[in-house]
């Protein structure tokens, strides 16, 4: 599908249940998942507070635009929600670490 949406990732029209006692013919893999992409980031910064220690503060972040990733979509036939997207990865996260070391 061209621009797929979350209550229809792909085009369900184009399948159909098989025949009582037959198998279906569409090939293995025929739907690929989402792709995903996302921005990571670390800051970190030492500072020497004389002798032998020091301290570290950093910063992670994952996801910092905090654009959306679908996780699953609903490839099964029978189901009420073929089709559609079922969750999502996690949003933006921000973890702070400091660290002294003596």
């Amino acid at each position: 599908m061209a621009d797929p949406t979350i209550n229809r990732y792909f085009n369900t029209a184009a399948f159909s249940v098989p025949a009582a006692g037959t198998f279906g013919n569409s090939p293995r893999n025929l739907v690929t998942g989402p792709s995903t992409h996302q921005l990571n980031g670390v800051l970190s910064r030492d500072l020497l507070l004389g002798g032998t220690r020091s301290m570290t503060f950093s910063v992670v972040a994952t996801n910092i635009l905090n654009t959306v990733q679908w996780a699953s979509i609903d490839t099964n036939l029978n189901s009420p929600t073929f089709g559609q997207v079922l969750a999502v990865r996690p949003m933006r996260s921000l973890t702070a670490n400091l660290r002294i070391r003596f």
